[in-house]
Order: C-alpha cells, then structure tokens, then sequence
C-alpha cells in the first residue's frame, strides 16, 4: 500500500476506474490492507467507482496439484502465522480464503467486491481455476506484456504502452498500489504518464466488470446472489 494514497488521488484526477484486488498483505507499519486503518481508503475507493476484487487471505502461493478425484493443491502460505510453510488445501479451504478476504474487503468498503480473484504471483492450474469457479470466482490472470512490477522497468512499461499501435482493445494494464524494485515512487509518475498516453491516443478505461472476459460471469453471479421472490 506504499503508493495507495498517491495512487488513488491520481486516479481522481484522471478519471479512470480501476479494478482494485486486496489481500491481507502488510503494509509499511505491518498493519493489513485490509485492516480498520485502510477502511475509508477503500471506502473512498468504491465511491469513486472503482471495482474491487481479492487475493486469497494469506497469498497461498501454488506449488503442485495433487493426485485424486477431488481437487487439491500443494500450497505455500506467504503471509500469517504459517508464512513460509506448505500445506495441502483442498477446494473448500481455497476457497475459504477467497471468501474471507472478499467478506473484509466488502466489509471495510461498504460496497460488494466483483466475484474475480488474483492467484498469488498469477501461477493458478487450470485444476485450480475450474474449482474455483464451482466455488462462484473466476481467476483473472496476470497480464504479461502490461505488468508493472516483478522486474518490468518503468521505462518497458511506457514503450509497450504507448509505442507503435498501442496495447490491443480489452488489454489490462497491472501495477501494484506498492512500489516495485529499484523504483521507489516512480510507478505513480509512470501509470500517470502512461494513462495520459494512452488518452492522448483515443483509448478509454473500463473496470473488469465491463470486460468481455468476466461480463457475462459477473452479471450471472449477481442474478443468482438475488433473493429468488
């Protein structure tokens, strides 16, 4: 959450809607982001209408699938009590964690949380994707040419965003409300110019809740969470 304040006034400004995906990660002081001191963050987040997604609580990062009929996974905890550690999770326990971090979110937010989710470090199998979905979440993969972050420079970034014809309709572009190696705040500076770019070139903004990959899925996930009458 290093660069969630400057993040969020940036994206004010600009008038692009994001999709925001929270975990239970620490931030500087070791406090949650999804925690009281972040609550009017998010709060303010969902009033400027942004979309909000999750990460599994604690980040189990997927290490195998396991033999057997029933889904379940080698998964490392990064974050908790248990951090370092690996353990066996079947669906429901995988599952668990997405509800939770989604139940906090909609908490501190006051606004519903898309039924989206990030696998920790974007590594998820297709066995751990269609069990998911059973469970009413779709995986929304990490993009590879419009990452910011993980050793993408500023400097890529720009040049894969704004060189040439430009990212394709229906791209997503990917940073974190943190600051990447070696880069320290420039990340606000560069999806700034990147934003202003790409407006420049006659693109708009959307949430996944418009994107023709998740549409259908959230719109059908909304009809079944109504009471039926």
């Amino acid at each position: 959450m290093h660069n969630a304040r400057l993040m969020g006034l940036l994206l004010r400004r600009a008038q692009v809607p994001a999709t925001l995906f929270a975990g239970n990660s620490p931030d500087e002081e070791g406090q949650s982001a999804l925690s009281r001191k972040w609550g009017q963050w998010w709060r303010e987040r969902a009033a400027d209408g942004h979309a909000l997604a999750v990460q599994p609580w604690d980040l189990p990062l997927l290490r195998s699938d396991l033999p057997g009929r029933a889904p379940s996974w080698r998964v490392r905890e990064q974050l908790g009590v248990r951090a370092g550690r690996e353990f066996t999770w079947d669906a429901a326990r995988y599952c668990k964690a997405i509800k939770d971090a989604s139940e906090w979110l909609g908490f501190y937010s006051e606004a519903t949380p898309l039924p989206l989710f990030h696998a920790p470090g974007g590594i998820a199998s297709q066995r751990l994707v269609a069990a998911m979905r059973q469970c009413g979440y779709a995986h929304v993969p990490w993009p590879k040419q419009m990452l910011a972050g993980d050793g993408t420079s500023g400097e890529e970034l720009r040049r894969r965003a704004l060189e040439g014809e430009g990212p394709a309709p229906g791209s997503i572009l990917l940073t974190h409300l943190g600051s990447w190696p070696g880069q320290g705040d420039e990340d606000v500076a560069v999806i700034s110019h990147i934003i202003s770019g790409l407006k420049r070139k006659g693109y708009c903004f959307k949430t996944l809740a418009e994107h023709p990959d998740y549409k259908e899925w959230i719109a059908a996930r909304a009809a079944a969470a109504k009471p039926q009458e």
